[in-house]
């Protein structure tokens, strides 16, 4: 009876994952964590897509994350689905760690145009929930800029785009046209 016990709790174990050792981020490491900084930015903090990648990894590394983050930011030459890359499904995690299912594949995420999100992108990077309006630049499809990016984030002047951490819909990437003299978070992924 006792052996049997023992390998009852084993399997238990495992099937629960273990110590959570194949997870990194709260996420398998096929899959993407994706956040909004708890920080706010005026456009010109951004200064460019690899600064704002910058950002993003140092945001990360100081809530502990392990993996690369880039952010969801398209500039005047660059679109952010050329800059991404996805092999599994995108997930957000909340405060207790728990994994939530955002977008099943990374092209669903600019696709919001006639599907949905499963779930808005509003948790930071430590798993509060927020409610704001990140800098993106970027249409819907991911595949073009607004035509709004603050000079690709190099200035205070002019208007930027961003999306709605409240939104499922096209809305969570192209939501508002709004000054680049205001500030807002970005949006970071696992790479």
């Amino acid at each position: 009876m006792k052996k049997i016990f023992s390998i009852f709790i084993f399997l238990f174990f495992v099937s629960c994952g273990g110590d959570g050792s194949s997870l990194i981020d709260g996420i398998s490491a096929s899959d993407h964590r994706v956040f909004v900084t708890s920080t706010l930015y005026f456009a010109d903090e951004v200064k460019s897509l690899n600064d704002a990648d910058s950002i993003c990894q140092s945001i990360a590394g100081d809530a502990g994350l392990k993996l690369t983050y880039k952010a969801i930011l398209s500039d005047e030459s660059t679109y952010v689905s050329s800059r991404l890359e996805f092999t599994g499904s995108i997930y957000k995690v909340d405060s207790i760690d728990e994994a939530i299912l955002v977008a099943s594949t990374g092209s669903d995420l600019w696709n919001t145009d006639s599907t949905n999100l499963l779930s808005t992108i509003n948790l930071t990077e430590s798993g509060s929930e927020v409610s704001h309006t990140p800098w993106t630049g970027t249409n819907s499809n991911g595949g073009t800029y607004t035509g709004s990016t603050c000079t690709s984030w190099s200035s205070t002047s002019g208007s930027g785009f961003v999306g709605n951490t409240t939104d499922t819909g096209a809305a969570w990437l192209e939501n508002n046209n709004v000054p680049c003299s205001e500030k807002h978070p970005i949006y970071c992924i696992s790479q």
